[in-house]
């Protein structure tokens, strides 16, 4: 009796299938490669054709297995999961919304390209994440609250390790590890990750730096909050096309954002730094350092609308190594302190050697609401509202801010990480409301985050849905028509 082959999961460019008899409950899976030839040529290895939801067909029906395949073509290349973690689970459990798994490791250690993980507030254990996700299926740990913290039980090593590439980390703490507080770089020696996103995360208290990124590849840091770490607020080392927008980093007696060499690596390239805040108060570093030595050269580093303040004499704005950082900046709230090599610059003369157009020179009692406390919002009135450029050197200011408030609020948006609004929570609808400081008539609206085909986070991660109801519908259409002439005949 003629054997039925039932898809019984398709993941990534591998269909597994099942031949099923009608007189039989079972089978051998047989893998295969959906590669050159697509899906029909997986189909030609088979007796006979399958639905794609895993449904036993007891009887072929003519003609209808090239219409399989074009539907299979058509679907994502593998449906996406939603698994959940709280502090009252089990890793045990099927890490279901009900039944939640305990653990992040547990969770890291079965996810798949495209699925999602839930993170409930709790205190948890590090985790390393060592299976990869896919640009157009990424793997995203999202903390569906605002306590969900790793830490303080980390007190030998890094709170985030990311060995993979195409990882998404949004919303968590991390705090008091006993290394950096989120670590990515790639397992073997010599390797790369790619597409690897940090987003809104608070980091504090670790032993070295807050966010350290090494041998990276279009890496996005995005509306975290570092402070008071050991070491540097956000280290790339060796990374090229890195994105780092809308961070605030105070506090600790290292850099604020360091962009540097890896030894025996590709020199960074391609960093974009805009719309971050960066205050060096009471200790000396720079808000925002180039680590490239003589006769090393970095291309296309661009820098635009942060604001990079120093409060202390020993501290300053920007520090560029003794060889060619590559560097186009402009439109910056700075200090009068720059470093070229070992010598230091004033603003002026930072700027007669191309670089710091257009730059403001201020000092952190005319931007920020309250240093002391680490509010560093804008006040009302301060020079840096509505000054900032929507893009520089071909790239683009970010359309929200670190609160994923929608930039910009009036006609121009604002320098910094924060868009300056009068209401405290500026989730009103009034689109340039909170420019105009003589009413509190509402803020500006908050930013969409699940627009543009991206997940519900807005992280730029896309997650495998179901197939369109259109698709289904012309399926169904389709298999009703078959059947019919199957009937007549």
């Amino acid at each position: 009796m003629r054997a039925i082959p039932v898809i019984v999961r398709q993941h990534s460019s591998t269909v597994r299938v099942r031949a099923i008899r009608p007189d039989d409950a079972g089978g051998d899976d047989i893998p295969l490669e959906v590669g050159e030839g697509g899906p029909a040529r997986a189909f030609a290895a088979v007796p006979t054709f399958c639905f794609p939801c895993g449904m036993r067909l007891h009887r072929s029906i003519p003609g209808f297995a090239s219409l399989l395949v074009v539907s299979l073509a058509a679907a994502p290349a593998a449906r996406a999961a939603t698994w959940y973690v709280a502090p009252t689970g089990d890793d045990a459990n099927p890490g279901s919304e009900a039944a939640p798994w305990a653990t992040l490791q547990h969770a890291a250690d079965e996810v798949a390209p495209g699925d999602e993980v839930r993170v409930a507030d709790g205190d948890y254990e590090t985790v390393v994440v060592e299976t990869s996700g896919t640009e157009s299926a990424p793997i995203v740990f999202r903390a569906t609250g605002d306590a969900a913290t790793i830490g303080p039980a980390v007190p030998d090593g890094d709170g985030i390790v990311i060995r993979a590439s195409w990882i998404t980390f949004e919303g968590f703490g991390v705090a008091d590890a006993g290394r950096h507080g989120v670590s990515a770089g790639p397992a073997a020696p010599g390797g790369v990750l790619e597409g690897v996103r940090i987003v809104g995360l608070t980091v504090t208290g670790c032993v070295a730096d807050g966010i350290h990124l090494d041998r990276t590849v279009r890496v996005t840091i995005d509306g975290c909050v570092v402070h008071d770490v050991g070491g540097n607020g956000i280290a790339l080392a060796g990374c090229a096309g890195a994105l780092v927008q809308n961070n605030a980093v105070w506090g600790g007696p290292g850099d604020g954002i360091v962009v540097a060499h890896d030894p025996g690596l590709t020199l960074p390239s391609d960093a974009t730094v805009v719309n971050n805040t960066v205050l060096r108060a009471g200790t000396a570093g720079w808000a925002l350092r180039f680590a490239v030595a003589a006769g090393q050269a970095m291309t296309g580093n661009v820098v635009f609308n942060n604001v990079l303040l120093a409060a202390d004499d020993a501290a300053g704005s920007i520090a560029l190594g003794e060889g060619d950082a590559g560097l186009a900046s402009a439109r910056n709230a700075v200090s009068d302190r720059f470093g070229v090599g070992t010598a230091t610059r004033t603003l002026a003369e930072f700027q007669d050697l191309g670089y710091e157009a257009s730059s403001l020179l201020t000092e952190p009692l005319r931007l920020f609401r309250d240093t002391a406390s680490g509010d560093l919002r804008l006040r009302a009135g301060c020079p840096a509202v509505n000054l900032g450029l929507p893009g520089f050197a071909e790239r683009s200011a970010p359309d929200h801010d670190l609160l994923r408030v929608r930039r910009p609020v009036g006609g121009t948006p604002d320098i910094g990480a924060y868009e300056f609004c009068i209401a405290d929570d500026c989730t009103g609808e009034t689109p340039d409301a909170g420019t105009d400081v003589s009413t509190d008539a509402g803020a500006d609206a908050a930013a969409d985050t699940g627009g543009g085909g991206e997940d519900g986070g807005g992280c730029g991660c896309r997650a495998a849905g179901r197939p369109g109801g259109a698709r289904i519908v012309l399926l169904l259409g389709a298999l009703s028509a078959a059947l019919r002439r199957r009937r007549l005949s």
